[in-house]
């Protein structure tokens, strides 16, 4: 299955460092799911990004969300571009996860409120990989 996995960039990691968002990616790659964004979580992403035209980025990363059959989306960390992204995929009908691994009373309240009431869409936080990748496994069998 083909996975966009949305994460913050630009807005920073100050609640998930990127350290801990590749190990994310990693796993969601281990466990066979075909990752189109993997670019997100590499070092110096953020350098390689600044240097594409953004209309660029915009049109690649919409036509990834039309690729792929859902949206894993860590929303730990806040972002203006994954709050963005959430809403193209429900747009188009895209199942999404939202995760997250801090306190959810520190997650965008609007963000959560969009996924529970959604199509296809939940929320759920994550002690640590393994138990986010079991509530993605979890979650990637309610996709048709």
């Amino acid at each position: 299955m083909k996975v966009y996995f949305a994460c913050s960039m630009r807005g920073g990691y100050q609640n998930t460092g990127l350290v801990n968002l590749k190990k994310l990616t990693d796993v969601l790659q281990e466990a066979g799911f075909d990752v189109l964004t993997t670019h997100t979580t590499e070092d110096g992403s953020i350098e390689k990004e600044n240097g594409l035209d953004t209309a660029h980025i915009y049109e690649r990363d919409y036509r990834w969300i039309e690729e792929c059959d859902f949206m894993v989306a860590e929303i730990s960390n806040p972002s203006l571009g994954v709050g963005a992204e959430i809403s193209d995929a429900i747009v188009l009908k895209k199942p999404v996860i939202g995760m997250f691994s801090i306190d959810e009373l520190k997650v965008s309240a609007y963000i959560l409120g969009k996924l529970k009431k959604s199509e296809n869409c939940r929320h759920s936080g994550y002690d640590d990989k393994n138990d986010f990748i079991e509530k993605v496994k979890e979650f990637s069998k309610t996709v048709s």
